[in-house]
C-alpha cells in the first residue's frame, strides 16, 4: 500500500510552486488531487488519500515556508540587468574569442560570446545563436539562503520558459536564454522583485 504522505510531501517538494499556491488557496485542491492520483497512482481510487495528503500538506507551516520566504526577501532585494547578441558556444577546448562567460565540466566546456565573434571560432561541438543573458544582482544574502535559485527557476518553468544555461557568480545569478524569451523573462524577474509574482 503506497504512504501517500511521504509520497504527496515529496511531490510538492518537487514542485515549490505548486505547494506556495496550495497554501495560499489559488488551486482548486479536488482537481489536484484528481491530476496527482491519474500521474501517480494511475487511477481516480487514490483520489481522496492523495486529497487528504495534500490538505495535511498545505496546512503545515515550518521550516519550507520559512526558506522560501527567505528567499522572497532575497529576490526582492536584487536588481537586473540584461546582456543581448550573445551566443553558446560548446567545445572540448577553450574558444579563441574574448568570452562573457565560461563554465567548464566533464562533458567540456560552454562559453558565452558575443554573436560577432561567432564566425572567428575554429573548433567547436556546437554554436547556439540569438542567446541573451538576464543577470540577478543580488545581495550579500544569497550565500546563506537556500532556495533561491530554485524558486526563480521554477516560476520560469511554470511559465513554460526553458533556461538552457545557468551560472553564478558572486552574488549574481546569470541566466542565459534564448532571445525570444528574453522580454518575458525579464518581465516575470521584475514582478518577483517587485513582489507580484
Amino acid at each position: 500500500m503506497p504512504n501517500y504522505a511521504s509520497e504527496i510531501r515529496m511531490y510538492l517538494k518537487q514542485r515549490p510552486i505548486l505547494l506556495r499556491y496550495l497554501k495560499e488557496g489559488a488551486i482548486n485542491c479536488s482537481s489536484l488531487a484528481r491530476d496527482i492520483a491519474r500521474e501517480i497512482y494511475g487511477d481516480k481510487k487514490a483520489e481522496v488519500a492523495v486529497r487528504a495528503a495534500l490538505l495535511r500538506e498545505a496546512q503545515r507551516g515550518g521550516s519550507y515556508e520559512k526558506s522560501e520566504e527567505a528567499a522572497v526577501r532575497v529576490i526582492r532585494g536584487s536588481t537586473l540587468e540584461v546582456r543581448t547578441g550573445l551566443c553558446v558556444v560548446l567545445s572540448k577546448k577553450p574558444v579563441n574569442v574574448p568570452v562573457v562567460i565560461i563554465s567548464t565540466s566533464k562533458s567540456g566546456i560552454m562559453s558565452l560570446v558575443e554573436e560577432g565573434y561567432a564566425g572567428k571560432i575554429r573548433e567547436c561541438d556546437k554554436v547556439i545563436r540569438n542567446m541573451d543573458m538576464i543577470a540577478i544582482c543580488s545581495g550579500k544574502n544569497i550565500e546563506n539562503t537556500p532556495g533561491v535559485v530554485s524558486l526563480i527557476l521554477n516560476t520560469l518553468a511554470q511559465e513554460g520558459i526553458n533556461v538552457p544555461e545557468i551560472t553564478s557568480c558572486h552574488y549574481d545569478t546569470l541566466l542565459v536564454v534564448n532571445s525570444h524569451d528574453t522580454q518575458k523573462v525579464f518581465g516575470i524577474l521584475r514582478e518577483m522583485i517587485r513582489g507580484r509574482n
